[in-house]
Parts: C-alpha cells; structure tokens; sequence
C-alpha cells in the first residue's frame, strides 16, 4: 500500500472514531445563554434561594412534573413550593447540559443531567431533565419541566 493510501485510511479511521477535530465549533449563543441559565439554579441551589431560581429561568405559565410526582405543578407559586422542597433535601448541585436543540428562533429542548449532593450521610445521586425554552420578551424560560432518576449517556 503506498503511503498516500496508508496516510489517507489512517485520518478516515481517525475520524470514524470521534478523534478531536482541528476546527472545534464554538458553543452557539443560544447554548451560552442556557449554560449560564443553568449555572444560575446551581449558584441559587445551596443558598436555598428557591424564589432566584424560579425567577430566573420559570414563567407563570411553566410545568413541572417528574418520576413519582403525580401531580403538575403550574405558577410560580406552586413552582417556589416545589423547588424549595428539592432543595433542602440537597446541598447542592451541577447540572450538566448533555444536548441543546433549537427548534426556532423562540424555541429549544435541552436534555440535562443533575449532579446533586443530599444533606446527611446519604450518597450523591444523578436526575436527568427535559427542559421545553422559550424565547420570551428576549429572554430564554423553561415552560416545561420533567425529571427522572438517572442520567443522560455521553
């Protein structure tokens, strides 16, 4: 086998197998605009700062429900309620943003995986999310929410 052949199989094998690529793309502005959206709920989360969190990212119209939950949560009211009781059953948490699809302009999908640290002895756990964005009055919300046990493959 010459080494143009030799030299050009080896970069195809390279690339079949998900090797670096030399141009790396930049995160879109939308997935910069979640990513901080996402570290605001962690940065509010071992404050308690439940009210923080569903003002930065939920909207009156936004629903919440998940693994074991029956009921649907709706309003800001209900949704602080909701969110303080996750928090003081946990230190603290990352959430990793595992893939961001923007369906328009006003609208996208993300799927998350929840790194939480519960208070007292008991061992850290993973959630996973679906989050359903909004482009509201410029501004990205969630304005629906569902969550389960686990997380998201890589």
């Amino acid at each position: 086998m010459n080494k143009k052949v030799s030299s050009s199989l080896v970069l195809l094998a390279a690339l079949a197998c998900g090797f670096p690529r030399a141009h790396a793309q930049s995160p879109t502005p939308l997935h910069t605009i979640i990513e901080s959206k996402l570290d605001g709920i962690a940065a509010s989360w071992p404050k308690k700062d439940a009210k923080a969190v569903v003002e930065q990212v939920y909207t009156e119209q936004t629903q919440i429900t998940g693994e074991g939950v029956p009921e649907l949560y709706q309003g800001r009211a209900q949704l602080t309620g909701l969110v303080q009781h996750l928090m003081e059953g946990s230190k603290s948490t990352v959430i990793h943003l595992n893939r961001l699809v923007q369906l328009n302009d006003e609208s996208a999908y993300t799927w998350v995986t929840w790194d939480v640290t519960p208070v007292g002895n008991e061992s850290p756990f993973k959630m996973k999310s679906l989050f359903v964005w909004k482009k509201e009055h410029g501004n990205w919300f969630i304005v629906a929410d569902m969550f389960a046990n686990g997380a998201i493959a890589q």
